[in-house]
């Protein structure tokens, strides 16, 4: 049942949220109905690469007991009744319009123009902390070292202070010592990602971008389409286009990609600068943190080389400096 929530999920995306549209992907015939070979086909791409023959036959014999049919194909009723709840099934945040706000970068540069470093670590470190500190003390020492920053770019600043445990199934204990090495350094690197979760986090995005690619994505945020998901959801969404089969350590580099986008109330991510950060990390790599490189531009020409670059056709076969004016 997962895997056909999975697919029917992918489907509804790429039809626009259109049940017709997204079964007459599956109608390769053009006569109406469904058979296992459009059924497999959105199986092995929208699901799991790697289902056998036998995965896709028990699951097609799954879906015709959802749906009610006995036959070898499923009409549109039956298919409805299989992925309808997909269409609806969306979070308590999906489709919501996010507020974006001041953001990461613009209230860490904000707090590290205010030189405030030496007396944010001594606001932090008289909540006499161990390792972890609770988002709330991580707040109050941003708003007792720095009270110009607003609620916003205190929010966006706690970023910097990874959470126990992963944004999905942490604890209220967050690492303030990341959090201050960032406004200690002279690097201004605010991305949310420290440099050494970067690397992996870059490989693992730039093999989903490859996949996305060669579903017909040409980008993520083609994939998702809506500006806010629930963070569960979201990494489900995500498992689509990871490498198979999962293993644990690749699920923990996913659900740390979660915090490339901005977290929201109720459990929400904000979807548009996730996509944004993920298709810088492809492209880039762990360089995505850093200030952009200055443009190349290609080095002058000298003065007497000027006619070698500019000159390309062919010589004249006239030789102008034996005609005479009259000639001319």
């Amino acid at each position: 049942r997962e895997l056909l929530g999975r697919t029917g999920r992918s489907l509804l995306r790429r039809a626009k949220g259109s049940l017709s549209g997204a079964f007459h992907t599956l109608d390769l015939t053009g006569e109406g109905e469904v058979r296992i070979a459009g059924f497999r086909a959105a199986l092995l791409q929208f699901g799991d690469l790697n289902l056998s023959d036998e995965q896709v036959n028990a699951t097609w014999e799954l879906a015709k007991t959802i749906g009610g049919y006995r036959d070898d194909f499923m009409d549109f009723a039956s298919f409805k009744k299989i992925f309808a709840a997909g269409s609806v099934e969306q979070s308590p945040t999906a489709g919501e319009k996010r507020d974006p706000g001041p953001t990461l970068e613009e209230s860490c540069t904000h707090l590290y123009r205010l030189q405030r470093a030496d007396v944010l670590r001594a606001a932090i470190f008289s909540h006499a902390p161990d390792v972890y500190l609770p988002f709330t003390a991580i707040a109050a020492a941003l708003r007792q070292a720095a009270p110009e920053l607003t609620e916003a770019e205190v929010a966006q600043i706690c970023r910097l202070a990874p959470q126990k445990g992963g944004p999905l199934h942490g604890e209220d204990a967050f690492s303030y010592s990341h959090l201050l090495e960032r406004f200690e350094s002279d690097r201004k690197d605010f991305h949310p990602l420290n440099p050494r979760e970067r690397s992996t986090a870059a490989d693992m995005c730039r093999y989903m971008d490859q996949r996305l690619q060669a579903l017909g994505f040409p980008s993520v945020s083609n994939a998702f389409e809506v500006e806010v998901m629930r963070a569960d959801q979201f990494l489900d969404q995500l498992q689509l286009y990871m490498p198979k089969p999962i293993r644990p350590e690749d699920l923990k580099v996913a659900e740390n990609l979660l915090r490339l986008g901005r977290p929201l109330s109720g459990g929400g991510i904000d979807v548009v600068e996730f996509c944004e950060r993920f298709e810088l990390l492809a492209r880039n790599g762990a360089a995505a943190g850093s200030a952009p490189p200055a443009p190349v531009r290609p080095p002058p020409i000298p003065d007497s080389d000027v006619s070698k670059v500019l000159l390309r056709e062919r010589p004249c076969p006239i030789d102008f400096s034996r005609l005479g004016l009259q000639q001319l």
